[in-house]
């Protein structure tokens, strides 16, 4: 196998073919970029097999401290036999010096296609940096292999990415701990969730957390106090109707004031959906006032699959606007609508003290 540079047009064609074929259009920029190296210090490589075949693609920007894998793709036809692990390996070797660079899209389900390829990548030594970055309204993970450093990363992105200064919100994850409800710190969880939600108290929701209290309706109540740096930033809990076992549901979820607008929101709600993930639900859903809680909708609005509005007749609960639930599939498939299936909100509201507004 050889790697070297793309020099006649019909191979430039063939690159073309695969990058159309391997990347959503999301994920693409408009070709002649790649095709006339816009990019600063880049270069457009192609793969080979031995019979001068050309089976694949690296495009990549090459700076004095590090390499930037922009794209690199394997023909359809050649995948699955071990042509990008060989590839990726020469192409490092070819620069041993070099620390390298690579962003994957965020996962949203276990083994998807950015699940596997965060996984391919991991095979040749590249490991996940702690950051996350938001362009173009997708999430994207950094990875790397030598020295991650983040200062020299944000300047990559700023001058080949020029719109990716409107969102330059890298947050480290390492930060965040989630610290579970229990006899300890449930006076705590109680004022937070009080400052969070000044109109509508769960201290019993919270207590019967404590231990993951069973009751008549749930199988799971768990709730867990969201810290940033040691500091005290939000909510969030997750519980589970035995009637509906396949079900999670998000529960008093939210964020202090003072720390919301920094995409915390989207990082805690991935922490929620993989606990709910490994404890084997299918789906993950949650409801809300569609008045009170429009910030954090705009968010559901853009995490989750499906929308709908909860107006079971038998079931008169506290509310100021209509009641919308959402839903998400945990596990890459379609996700059934909830079709107003009876959620007992108003023993719920009974047992909080809520007003019920007729």
């Amino acid at each position: 196998m050889k790697i070297k540079e793309i020099k006649t047009a019909n191979d430039l064609k063939k690159v073309k073919n695969i990058y159309l074929n391997s990347f959503p259009k999301s994920e693409r920029i408009n070709f002649n970029k790649i095709k006339n190296k816009k990019f600063s210090q880049s270069n457009l490589l192609g793969i080979y097999k031995d019979n001068e075949q050309l089976i694949g693609f690296f495009f990549i920007c090459f700076y004095i401290d590090f390499n930037y894998i922009v794209y690199f793709a394997i023909e359809q036809t050649q995948r699955n036999k071990g042509y990008g692990s060989q590839a990726l390996t020469i192409l490092i070797n070819m620069y041993k010096e070099k620390n390298w660079f690579l962003c994957v899209e965020k996962p949203w389900f276990i083994n998807d296609q950015q699940s596997k390829r965060i996984d391919f990548y991991k095979t040749s030594g590249f490991k996940l940096s702690c950051y996350e970055f938001y362009y173009n309204n997708q999430y994207f993970y950094p990875m790397f292999k030598g020295e991650f450093n983040k200062n020299k990363f944000i300047k990559f992105l700023n001058i080949n990415f020029p719109s990716f200064k409107k969102f330059n919100k890298i947050v480290n994850l390492n930060n965040f701990s989630y610290e579970l409800l229990d006899s300890k710190n449930i006076n705590e969880g109680i004022k937070l969730q009080n400052l969070i939600f000044p109109n509508e108290k769960a201290d019993i929701d919270l207590k019967n957390s404590l231990n993951n209290k069973q009751s008549d309706r749930f199988n799971l109540q768990q709730y867990w106090i969201v810290k940033n740096r040691g500091i005290n930033i939000g909510i969030c809990g997750l519980y589970s109707y035995k009637k509906y076992p396949k079900d999670a549901w998000l529960g008093w979820f939210g964020i202090i004031d003072e720390y919301r607008g920094n995409g915390y929101g989207r990082i805690i709600l991935d922490y929620a959906f993989d606990y709910a993930q490994k404890k084997g639900f299918k789906n993950i859903r949650l409801y809300t006032d569609e008045i009170d809680n429009k910030a954090a909708i705009r968010l559901y609005r853009k995490l989750m699959m499906k929308e709908e509005i909860y107006n079971n007749k038998k079931d008169k609960h506290y509310e100021v606007g209509r009641t919308l639930i959402f839903s998400k599939s945990l596990i890459n498939k379609n996700i059934k609508n909830w079709c107003n299936k009876n959620l007992y909100l108003n023993i719920h509201d009974k047992q909080n003290n809520f007003i019920l507004e007729y």
